[in-house]
């Protein structure tokens, strides 16, 4: 300014992108796609199978299962906490992949393994969910 020059422009100032992103590869968009809609699906067949559970999981009308915790009288309550916990982990991973995946495509990086790591997640939700009916049905 000193010397009569005009000033910077306020795009000099502006932080930019680094030059060296490369473009987003379709294929990577296509399979992180396909895996999740895979996700979503499963998830929502598992979330609905969680309900059919209790049909496996109920002996209370049997001698031998009075002594059961889902028998008693908080039993209900215990076996819906267990499906909506269930629900929420399900929910948390179809959500959270998809959002990393959104991340990671504007980024500019690789996105199909989140999905996987939401199955992962979900068969972790599900593994735990059956565990707590042989809790709930001794």
């Amino acid at each position: 300014m000193i010397d009569g020059s005009a000033p910077d422009s306020t795009a000099s100032r502006l932080p930019s992108l680094p030059a060296d992103l490369g473009p987003v590869r379709a294929a990577d968009v296509v399979v992180s796609t396909v895996l999740w809609l895979g996700l979503s699906a499963l998830s929502a067949v598992a979330g609905v199978m969680a309900l059919l559970l209790v049909m496996a999981a109920d002996g209370c009308g049997t001698s031998s299962d009075d002594g059961a915790l889902l028998c008693g009288d908080g039993g209900g309550l215990l076996f819906f906490l267990g499906i909506a916990v269930l629900w929420l982990v399900l929910a948390t991973a179809v959500l959270g992949s998809a959002l990393l995946i959104v991340r990671g495509a504007i980024r500019r990086r690789r996105t199909w393994h989140w999905p996987l790591v939401g199955l992962v997640v979900g068969v972790a939700g599900c593994a735990a969910m059956i565990g707590w009916m042989v809790v709930l049905t001794r």
